[in-house]
C-alpha cells in the first residue's frame, strides 16, 4: 500500500472507538517486511463499511483482518 493510502487508512481507523491494530506485523516465520500493512485485530462494524467505501480491500488471514488498497 502506498504511504498516502496507509496514512488515510490510519486517519479513518482513528475515528472508531475500541479499535486494535497491528502495523507491519512480523509473522511467525520471522521474515520482516515493511510494507505499510495494517492488520485489524478488533474493531466496531462501522469501520469495515467506511474502509470499503473509501476504496480499501479487506481480507481475513490467520493474523486478523488485513487492510490494503490497490
Amino acid at each position: 500500500m502506498k504511504e498516502e493510502d496507509f496514512l488515510q487508512a490510519i486517519k479513518l481507523i482513528a475515528l472508531y472507538h475500541s479499535t486494535e491494530i497491528e502495523i507491519n506485523h512480523v509473522p511467525e516465520n520471522g521474515k520482516v517486511k515493511i510494507d505499510n500493512r495494517i492488520t485489524i485485530k478488533r474493531c466496531c462494524a462501522g469501520l469495515f463499511s467506511e474502509l470499503v467505501i473509501k476504496g480499501y480491500s479487506l481480507y481475513v488471514s490467520n493474523e486478523g483482518l488485513i487492510v490494503n488498497k490497490f
